[in-house]
């Protein structure tokens, strides 16, 4: 028997899993200084790119302390790449996951799946089974249940389950995933309130292997190690007749110097693209997204015309994820990476685009403006997307359109002109998300121009926001504000927060009091 003790660090995903003389580090997000200071990873888990599961900085410092691997979901691998381009020896350590993915370390076994969440590109749940222990967990982040993630579930000591927030995970609906998941045992995550989490003592009669781990909380479980591995590691053979994508791509460190140096390959490469059906295609996407991280320059014209061609004339389902939003993140990423316009008539196909293709074109202008100086006609064209109520009135594309926003203003904080009035619609919106971002946003702007106070009056009324990330990120951003003497007149609300019941919020509250009082 094996003691694991798992702490969680934020109402989301963020925890550490530690055993024997192993710590895990799942999707570091809004974790406390002092938190951040005592987790000591071996390994990194990340399951998506949104800000409330990965926060690069914090992966940085915590990668930094063991010089760990980072395993995670292929834009958040993206993400981090381009946060620190500049430090070879922590990109080296970015492995990206997608689903089916199975890699094999000297320690680990690490296997993905895809995660049933939003419009994120890939999302991941992961299982991890120690070769040596067989010790067995899944983390399921914050997941709907599927028929993969009951199969991954299979021969796992633990599983680590949603509930609550996110798309809303009920009770009832966490219950099946314990019902439904083959794991001995069972940790509540992702939820916001000790009310959600007492709630749900209520309707479950499984405490014998139900765990109830609040945000501030941690719990020990004994385990047997019934995992099951195959500790064969896969060998590359470039000269192989076939390629098995999934393969380059889980262990695309290994395969990377052959990728890059060997043109045949990448003929290889490419005459698979063009002659695969639709789902490797897909994955074959994801390759060229990795290779473009470390060199977009060997990636051939032809590559991105036959891209092109495919989002032209392939009909567009109706589901996330598909060809044509992952061509676009794709092309996104590639402008960025090579600095060039990867501009093409997108027109008439967006006007039959789903919602789903409409938010990943957003986020291919936002990339294609960061990519260039010269982004006049990206920047027009994201101006027509707000413009177009059919699109700006669906709660997906808005909040990717703040994200976009978000994006180009760290970049070019000198095109907060263009969008202000958007930026001041953001404030009042519905989504918490839209008011969070545009907060961020008016942050930037911030830097750059002076804000009035009609402006400043609307960014200090969220912060008696009902949602806490918003509250938490308004009484941040308060403090560095260039108009102290109007940020003052909030104080008092800024002292209230001091009491705020979401740890978060609190510890951002004393940091600003103490700011405006020295």
């Amino acid at each position: 028997m094996e003691s694991v003790t798992i702490q969680r660090y934020n109402i989301y995903s963020g925890l550490s899993v530690k055993y024997g003389s192993v710590e895990l580090c799942f999707d570091p997000a809004k974790i406390c200084k002092q938190d951040l200071y005592n987790i000591n990873p071996d390994f990194i888990f990340i399951s998506h790119e949104s800000m409330d599961h990965l926060d690069p900085f914090q992966v940085y410092v915590l990668q930094k302390k063991k010089n760990c691997d980072v395993f995670c979901s292929i834009a958040a691998a993206a993400d981090l790449v381009q946060f620190f381009p500049n430090d070879t020896d922590f990109k080296e350590h970015i492995h990206a996951l997608i689903p089916g993915s199975y890699v094999t370390t000297e320690k680990f076994v690490i296997e993905a799946e895809k995660s049933i969440h939003c419009d994120y590109m890939m999302p991941i749940v992961i299982k991890i089974t120690d070769r040596s222990t067989k010790i067995s967990i899944l983390h399921c982040f914050d997941s709907f249940l599927s028929g993969n993630i009951v199969e991954l579930s299979k021969n796992t000591d633990i599983a680590i389950v949603p509930l609550g927030i996110a798309k809303g995970i009920s009770g009832t609906e966490c219950l099946s995933f314990i019902d439904s998941l083959h794991s001995r045992y069972f940790v509540t995550n992702h939820f916001k309130s000790r009310k959600e989490l007492n709630d749900f003592r209520t309707i479950t009669d499984n405490h014998d292997k139900c765990f109830y781990v609040d945000w501030n909380e941690k719990c020990c479980i004994n385990v047997e190690g019934v995992g099951v591995v195959d500790t064969e590691k896969a060998e590359f053979n470039e000269n192989k007749s076939e390629i098995n994508v999934a393969e380059i791509i889980s262990n695309f460190s290994d395969f990377k110097y052959i990728v890059l140096n060997d043109e045949t390959f990448l003929k290889k490469i490419f005459e698979a693209y063009k002659d695969s059906e639709y789902k490797t295609k897909i994955k074959l996407i994801f390759l060229y997204t990795l290779i473009a991280l470390v060199d977009a320059s060997v990636i051939d014209e032809q590559v991105i015309d036959l891209m092109k061609s495919d989002f032209l004339t392939v009909e567009i389902p109706d589901e996330n994820n598909c060809l044509h939003a992952v061509i676009l993140f794709f092309l996104g990423i590639y402008a960025q990476q090579s600095s060039k316009s990867c501009s093409v008539d997108f027109g008439e196909k967006l006007k039959s685009a789903n919602e789903h293709v409409i938010y990943w074109f957003t986020e291919y202008l936002g990339r294609s403006i960061t990519s260039s100086k010269e982004n006049n006609d990206s920047v027009n064209k994201l101006i027509e997307i707000i413009s177009n109520s059919d699109f700006y009135n669906s709660v997906v594309i808005r909040r990717r359109i703040f994200w976009e926003l978000h994006r180009v203003m760290k970049t070019f904080p000198m095109l907060a002109k263009k969008f202000m009035k958007t930026f001041e619609d953001g404030l009042v919106d519905q989504n918490p998300d839209v008011r969070l971002l545009a907060v961020l946003c008016f942050s930037l702007a911030d830097k750059t121009m002076v804000l009035d106070d009609n402006q400043l009056e609307k960014i200090l009324l969220l912060l008696s926001d009902e949602e806490e990330d918003v509250r938490e990120n308004t009484v941040k951003i308060a403090r560095d504000l260039k108009n102290r003497t109007f940020v003052m007149k909030g104080k008092d609300k800024i002292c209230f927060l001091l009491n705020d019941h979401d740890c978060h919020v609190k510890n951002e509250a004393e940091l600003t009091v103490k700011a405006l009082t020295q």
